[in-house]
């Protein structure tokens, strides 16, 4: 398949036939945006060769002149800096404001910085601004870390599918999840990252029937997964059963092919923050900044 073969469209996003297809490239927490009720609030440009989907790249207005990239993604073979810059540009073009005129907030990853920062710098965009971490496991390594090889659970938990969960115990989690968590949050929610979620590596941690525990998973491509949403409601048991979930996620991922696994942490998660850069770091993962750039 040639590159010049690949597509641009600007999405309708009061399609979701047209939207549909491109889901699965964006965060599980920004799905929403694909509410047709929104649609004069969001902009979507999808990169496709034929009739599959290889990039998206998603923006959500902030007022009446600024408006903010919620991911940009393009899948790795199509991934170049040709592909990178037509995304980047349609977008922009895509994005109508009065006079032309206004700021726009957009995401870089300080994989990619230099790269995409020289492009952008280009089209009149500002110094980045820091948002968060970026988090890239590969399956080699994630296997042999010893934290996870470790990680056991009391016999009286288990580690189910989430498509397995009894509707009771679904139900229950959702009725009560407020008042369960010590603050609420809906990138903590799993029933916020279920659209688009895969059945067989998105688990729950349960006691007696109880949900006690979630890790929310999309498939990205065949060889790339998002870790979209872990959480486990006893604070003081957190750290060690999280590990448990993440351990089997991980084997479970391993048997399915599954090569590396990516996730962010958001700059109000200054704890987890500091432990994906003191421990995940040291044990092969890749830690990328993420940031805010502006134009106009």
């Amino acid at each position: 398949m040639a590159f010049n073969d690949v597509e641009l469209k600007v999405l309708d996003c009061r399609s979701a036939a047209q939207t549909a297809p491109f889901r699965s490239l964006t965060y599980a927490a920004m799905q929403h945006l694909f509410d047709p009720m929104i649609a004069d609030q969001v902009c979507a440009v999808g990169l496709s060769v034929g009739d599959a989907p290889v990039g998206l790249a998603l923006a959500r207005r902030n007022g009446d002149v600024e408006w903010e990239m919620a991911s940009f993604f393009i899948q790795g073979f199509w991934n170049t800096e040709e592909q990178r810059q037509r995304l980047f540009e349609c977008l922009v073009n895509a994005v109508n404001l009065p006079n032309g005129r206004g700021y726009y907030l957009f995401t870089l990853s300080e994989a990619d910085g230099d790269r995409d920062w020289q492009q952008l710098k280009k089209l009149g965009w500002h110094t980045p601004v820091y948002r968060g971490v970026s988090c890239e496991v590969g399956m080699d390594d994630a296997v042999i870390c010893p934290w996870i090889v470790s990680a056991t659970l009391p016999e009286a938990y288990r580690i189910v599918e989430w498509g397995d969960l009894d509707v009771n115990a679904l139900s229950t989690l959702k009725q009560n999840l407020p008042t369960l968590l010590d603050q609420y949050h809906p990138t903590i929610d799993p029933f916020h990252h279920l659209d688009g979620a895969d059945p067989a590596l998105s688990l729950a941690l349960v006691k007696n029937n109880t949900i006690v525990g979630w890790h929310i998973v999309h498939r990205l491509d065949d060889a790339v997964v998002r870790w979209s949403c872990s959480c486990i409601l006893d604070r003081t048991r957190r750290r060690t059963w999280i590990f448990s979930l993440w351990k089997d996620a991980i084997f479970r991922q391993q048997a399915m092919g599954v090569e590396r696994f990516i996730f962010v942490v958001q700059s109000r998660q200054p704890i987890m923050a500091q432990f994906a850069v003191r421990r995940l770091k040291p044990a092969g993962t890749r830690i990328s900044g993420l940031y805010h750039a502006m134009y106009g």
